[in-house]
């Protein structure tokens, strides 16, 4: 699987209601890449964190701080593409 956009990415209003609140939101990531598009802004929060969320995981892993080491390389590998 080729790499994942690079982070960090950002949160942006995607569409507004008639009264100006934000109705859906969008996910970019490195020059303004396009992630994911119309949204809820909790899901678009937690999709922004991803590439941050790896990166730590993949930090804990190397340093051998883990306790669940097999639920953390699974995820890892499904963060990648890597299992099935």
């Amino acid at each position: 699987m080729s790499n994942h956009t690079p982070g960090p990415w950002k949160i942006e209003v995607a569409a507004y209601l008639k009264e100006g609140r934000p109705a859906a939101y969008k996910v970019n990531g490195l020059n303004k890449r396009l992630v994911v598009g119309w949204c809820e802004e909790n899901d678009a929060q937690l999709i922004a964190a991803a590439p941050d969320m790896l990166e730590a995981l993949e930090n804990i892993l190397n340093a051998g701080l883990m306790g669940n080491q097999d639920q953390a390389e699974e995820a890892v590998a499904k963060a990648k593409g890597e299992n099935g």
